[in-house]
């Protein structure tokens, strides 16, 4: 029990290691996107790269859960990324219409 317990741990330790410079300079791309959106409007390809942003960030958030050793512990942690995502889950396919 014990060494599955380490083996949880070593695991999610590791993917957040390894995704934590690949999300970050994908939330730098979406802040980008975010400031032309809000300037000048984005073409059709960025609007569909915002929404394939937003899932990946979804995705990173649900894998991570997943595989958290104390799943509570994680979600206390990190309840704004909760917040974020599920908010954009919500609004995404309508937030365009508007």
């Amino acid at each position: 029990m014990a060494k599955r317990k380490n083996r949880t741990y070593r695991i999610f330790y590791s993917l957040e290691e390894h995704l934590e410079i690949p999300m970050f300079l994908l939330a730098l791309v979406w802040l980008y996107l975010f400031a032309k959106e809000m300037i000048s409007g984005l073409s059709s390809f960025e609007d569909r790269l915002i929404l394939i942003i937003w899932i990946v960030f979804i995705a990173e958030y649900l894998i991570k859960l997943i595989v958290a050793p104390r799943k509570m512990e994680f979600v206390k942690d990190n309840w704004i990324t909760l917040i974020a995502v599920s908010y954009t889950h919500l609004t995404l396919p309508t937030q365009r219409i508007v």
